[in-house]
């Protein structure tokens, strides 16, 4: 029985590193979701998890506090977390919600022009021109939406 798991496990290796050598890799580049985005979203997460925590009291999978303190730190939430009703709960996570559709509504604008500051920062550190780093990363913004 080991000796066929030996032989599977050769097997799923030399397939691993097969893949890693023959498979192409999609360049995706260094542009990240946009830090207010990235907030927006962690707003909901964060509320979210407030709600499971005080539906679930004296059952199973509910959340720990030292879980929703680090969500917290990541993404930089500001809100309130100490909430009175699940009502009040949810109300929160409605107006948040609404606030990233609203930022939906303009986040490709506002992802070129954070594309558009990066392109300056890099124009300044080597000199190659705002223009011709600009087109660089919008090249790997597109790639990142066929893939």
């Amino acid at each position: 029985m080991a000796k066929e798991y030996e032989v599977i496990e050769d097997r799923i290796q030399r397939a691993v590193c097969t893949a890693d050598k023959n498979c192409r890799k999609v360049r995706r580049g260094n542009i990240q979701f946009s830090p207010m985005q990235k907030q927006l979203m962690g707003v909901i997460t964060v509320l979210k998890q407030l709600k499971l925590r005080q539906t679930l009291k004296g059952k199973p999978n509910r959340p720990r506090t030292r879980r929703i303190q680090r969500m917290i730190t990541k993404y930089k939430y500001t809100g309130t977390t100490s909430f009175q009703s699940v009502g009040q709960i949810e109300e929160a996570i409605l107006n948040a919600t609404y606030a990233y559709a609203e930022f939906k509504k303009r986040a490709q604008d506002c992802r070129w022009e954070y594309i558009n500051e990066i392109a300056t920062e890099l124009n300044e550190i080597d000199g190659k021109g705002k223009k011709h780093h600009f087109k660089i990363l919008q090249r790997q913004e597109l790639t990142k939406e066929y893939f």
